[in-house]
């Protein structure tokens, strides 16, 4: 069923859990939905589960059950496990597990097939299908009964050892040479009394990843692809056969990540499930969820006494995380909770005193992307007015700085003030529910109190630093900001909104280094950056498109959804004319163009390329980092022209 609905750990509605400081609390999407998410993968390492909620899904008959296969079919089979996972068109109602016991002739091979519906053999399992078999248990059943029938064999002494890879045929058959009945890979395990292997292959599908994500995440890391999740299971008999044997297992599973590697098939994540007791499982996650981990293990657990009394993983190395006093109360517990909540894992945030947090969060500093989104305008337009102007560098670079420390205090204020208004709706949306104002780490006072200490720090900035003949060009951009949190709810057109906020930064950052009047090429830079940020924000405004229709609310998501790639590569081909239009204009040399509209285009069409719109990570990934990639482009092409300026 985990290619339809997700692992068993994304299918948890509610966990119930004991702190180690006794209190009793829940968690789900809704509340402390941190630690919901922790719990999905991130093991016993945060409090002991009591109880939890499943949810359910109605399964009529069923068909599926085992079939069985001598050694000498092993080959074929690999060949088609690598044949059903590389079909273009997958089947997510199919699912199959192979195992084959290289040291048992009698069991040979055993294929597990399960198709959630009353037909035999449907046409994504035929690769299997025309295989010689020696035992066929496969037939219309109801889905308990296909349980029921399931066995498994048992010896007194096991090891497993984990790991993952992507499907691959060469892979798959040097996997079969490797632990095949005449390898002397396997001498040091059957020589030991009842000593046996088993190799198991389980396909995991990327429609089961997505499906995980659609239910808010886990803790896993797993990549969206067809991956296999390969174990390499040892079995014997006598205890005094424990070192051997595990050394044996080990061995193996290091041949065949060696091989992975060589294939560029090795993929990083470990299903805890078939991990052994030496290998680090929760740091194969990644490091960004591993940092979101000990961020929720300093909330719910900062002595860390589930992980020393309970956890039996291996965890990357860190020190007890610092806290000044365990939580002893469930209010405190809440209290703590609501400090930390949210998405972030920044190493620099977690060193903060706790009461900064919600701050950091509700400016979007970590990470610091509402940041860039304003400063690089501002930083675009002082490079154009330097080329132009033939600047010295230390007053560019005056500039500069002066312009990223009024964006600071404007960024802080901007996000603030959208948060401010939007919080009533941020409660009803996913992904926004667990800001600092709906979750209640800050009150509404408090954050307007903030939104106000910025402003004046921006004013500040730009009464006290700025050529005089700035202060007027920024009301634009002021009045378009305070009215941007109520775009969505007058017009689809919200992204432009939103792109004409951030992008007469250029304006202000001409101004700021010159007095002459702009010209085309500072509006075609304008009108390039509009551009560029509805590309960047409509694939943001993807993650919240269903919670958006449900509300009433509108964004250009909404407006073109089923065709958003077709109006983005339009707006990719404008971004680039008025990037070109831009160096003419200028009268630029060509490592501009080379670097500024060749490298936007690119950047922003690989972007929309491989960005998966209904996959709310995958909208997050491509926002986050794709921006870069653009952004970049324009910053380097316009340095360039600078810097030939300057020199000649």
């Amino acid at each position: 069923m985990s290619n339809l609905y997700g692992l068993g750990c994304d299918n948890v509605a509610e966990h119930e859990v004991v702190l180690a400081n006794g209190t009793l609390i829940k968690a789900n999407a809704t509340r402390n939905a941190d630690l919901h998410w922790a719990l999905k993968g991130g093991g016993n390492n945060f409090a002991i589960v009591t109880s939890f909620k499943l949810y359910t899904y109605p399964i009529g008959r069923v068909w599926g059950g085992i079939r069985l296969y001598g050694l000498d079919q092993l080959p074929a089979l690999y060949t088609a496990m690598a044949e059903y996972q590389s079909q273009a068109v997958q089947d997510s109602h199919a699912s199959v597990m192979l195992q084959a016991f290289p040291t048992n002739h009698t069991l040979g091979a055993v294929l597990t097939v399960v198709y959630l519906k009353a037909e035999a053999w449907p046409s994504v399992l035929a690769p299997f299908s025309r295989i010689p078999f020696t035992t066929d248990a496969t037939k219309i059943r109801s889905y308990l009964d296909l349980l029921a029938n399931t066995n498994i064999p048992t010896l007194p002494r096991y090891d497993w050892r984990a790991s993952t890879v992507k499907p691959d045929g060469r892979l798959y058959a040097s996997i079969h040479n490797m632990t095949s009945s005449s390898s002397s890979t396997l001498e040091p395990l059957s020589r030991l009394t009842s000593g046996t292997l088993a190799v198991g292959l389980q396909p995991m599908s990327r429609s089961g990843v997505l499906a995980g994500r659609r239910r808010g995440g886990n803790a896993l890391g797993l990549s969206p692809e067809a991956q296999t999740w390969l174990v390499l299971a040892g079995a014997w008999y006598f205890p005094s056969d424990d070192g051997p044997a595990h050394e044996a297992i080990r061995e193996l599973g290091g041949r065949v990540g060696t091989e992975a590697a060589g294939l560029g098939l090795g993929l990083s994540y470990l299903f805890m499930n078939d991990a052994s007791f030496d290998q680090p499982v929760i740091a194969s996650y990644g490091a960004e969820n591993v940092a979101r981990l000990r961020d929720v293990q300093r909330v719910y657990d900062p002595d860390q006494e589930a992980e020393r009394q309970l956890s039996d993983l291996h965890q990357p190395s860190n020190p007890p995380c610092p806290t000044t006093m365990a939580p002893k109360s469930r209010r405190e517990t809440d209290s703590l909770a609501t400090q930390y909540g949210g998405h972030h894992s920044g190493v620099w945030v977690s060193h903060l005193p706790s009461s900064w947090i919600p701050l950091v969060q509700l400016s979007r500093l970590s990470p610091p992307v509402g940041l860039a989104l304003i400063y690089l305008p501002h930083l675009f337009g002082a490079l154009l007015a330097a080329i132009q102007q033939g600047t010295p560098a230390r007053d560019l670079l005056r500039a500069c700085a002066v312009l990223f420390i009024g964006s600071f205090f404007f960024s802080n204020a901007a996000h603030g003030w959208n948060d401010v208004v939007d919080a009533p709706l941020d409660r009803l949306v996913a992904r926004t529910r667990t800001r600092p104002i709906p979750r209640g780490a800050l009150s509404v006072r408090a954050a307007v109190c903030f939104v106000f200490s910025q402003a004046v720090g921006a004013a500040a900035v730009l009464f006290l630093l700025m050529p005089v003949h700035a202060a007027p060009c920024t009301l634009p951009s002021i009045v378009a900001t305070c009215y941007y949190p109520w775009a969505k709810r007058h017009t689809h057109m919200a992204q432009l909104v939103l792109g004409f906020c951030l992008s007469w930064g250029v304006v202000v950052g001409f101004e700021s280094l010159s007095e002459s009047s702009m010209g085309v090429p500072t509006f075609c830079l304008v009108a390039a950056c509009i551009l560029w940020t509805a590309v960047y924000d409509t694939i943001y405004a993807h993650q919240d498109a269903d919670d958006d229709a449900r509300l009433g609310l509108k964004s250009m998501a909404l407006l073109f959804r089923g065709h958003t790639k077709a109006v983005l590569w339009l707006f990719v081909l404008l971004v680039a004319g008025l990037l070109v239009g831009v160096g003419l204009a200028a009268s630029m040399a060509w490592p501009y163009f080379l670097i500024t509209p060749l490298g936007s285009a690119l950047s922003l069409g690989v972007m929309v390329a491989r960005v998966e719109l209904g996959d709310p990570f995958s909208c997050w990934w491509w926002f986050r980092y794709g921006f870069w990639l653009a952004g970049s482009s324009i910053a380097v092409g316009l340095s360039s022209e600078y810097a030939l300026s300057l020199t000649f």
